[in-house]
């Protein structure tokens, strides 16, 4: 039951992105379905009506396929590294 606003508010983002359905009650419903009623905030909501309002335009705005690529990454302060691996593991995740 946790995070099925969440889940349902990308779900119904991907159906609209898609095309598989052209109204976000279409969406939720398919969802309900499926899953379960996923009672969304009106945030929510508003956030799906943006989703729909860029894919309506007459030059819908797409989501870029060019790769990118990340140049610098820059830590600090400066973690603290030793020859014995007691120190510092750095981790990043880049999504």
């Amino acid at each position: 039951m946790d995070g099925k606003a969440s889940s349902a508010v990308v779900v119904v983002a991907l159906f609209l992105y898609t095309k598989l359905f052209r109204s976000i009650e279409d969406g939720l419903q398919m969802f309900a379905v499926k899953r379960c009623p996923p009672g969304l905030t009106p945030s929510q909501y508003r956030y799906l009506n943006y989703y729909l309002g860029l894919l309506a335009e007459q030059k819908p705005v797409w989501p870029h396929h060019k790769p990118v690529t990340l140049a610098t990454l820059t830590l600090s302060p400066v973690p603290l590294f030793t020859k014995n691996r007691d120190g510092c593991r750095p981790y990043v995740e880049i999504l």
